[in-house]
């Protein structure tokens, strides 16, 4: 997983999936200083995942 700072509190995030393969990701909010996910987005950690695919 590749991360890269998006804003003032995302972050810009390179999932590697099973069905997959590499897919962005943004996750929101987790450079808060109280943020409870930010521990869970660790590189070759298990994590399950959802996420809507973008329109555009």
């Amino acid at each position: 997983m590749q991360h890269r700072p998006y804003r003032e509190t995302s972050v810009l995030l390179d999932v590697l999936t099973r069905d997959f393969g590499l897919v962005p990701i943004l996750a929101k909010g987790v450079r808060k200083p109280k943020s409870k996910t930010a521990g869970l987005l660790m590189p070759f950690s298990a994590l399950k995942l959802s996420y809507v695919a973008s329109t555009n």
